[in-house]
């Protein structure tokens, strides 16, 4: 019997376009689902199987705390909510340094990044990894050409602003105005 596509009924076939289904591991030779299994293997270092979890060393060097972890989880939950290291000690019923201990150990967001990212057109990146030195990170090299910048503008006598429009016609395209 012919299906669609004028094929026997019973053989696989994938329609032009159409995705293969996956191979039925059951149906196969042992040898043939191990060559299979090799192919599609974990690429690079699995994770382990502690990862995520802290480390023994800063367990151990954290101070014991009058509070179970989940009571202390529920502690740093409350602090996040708005309330007060004294409403959760009463909460809790232990003093308060034993709470300021749970939430001294809160991740909180950094008040200040240090680092940024930049967007810039490719011919700008190509100029700053010409005036890298070495293996100066770009980081490095990015605030070593602002710096020369700011310090050659301090230096130079003041300028007549040009048209806004003229300067970027003539900086956009390359980068630099062609000589």
């Amino acid at each position: 019997m012919v299906g669609s596509w004028g094929v026997p009924q019973g053989v696989p076939f994938f329609p032009p376009g159409q995705p293969h289904a996956p191979l039925n591991h059951s149906r196969l030779p042992d040898s043939t689902r191990v060559a299979q299994d090799a192919r599609m293997a974990f690429q690079g270092k699995p994770p382990g199987s502690g990862s995520g979890e802290m480390s023994r060393r800063t367990a151990a060097l954290r101070p014991a705390i009058a509070l179970t972890d989940a009571e202390a989880a529920k502690a740093r939950s409350l602090r996040r909510r708005g309330a007060a290291p004294e409403e959760i000690a009463e909460h809790f019923g232990v003093p308060l340094e034993e709470v300021e201990k749970a939430l001294v150990q809160m991740r909180s967001r950094r008040p200040e990044t240090t680092r940024g990212t930049l967007n810039v057109t490719l011919a700008a990146h190509r100029f700053v990894l010409t005036e890298r030195r070495g293996d100066e990170p770009l980081w490095q090299t990015m605030d070593r050409l602002l710096d020369e910048l700011i310090r050659l503008r301090a230096a130079a006598p003041p300028r007549r602003p040009a048209r806004p429009s003229a300067l970027a016609e003539e900086t956009l395209p390359g980068l630099l105005p062609e000589a």
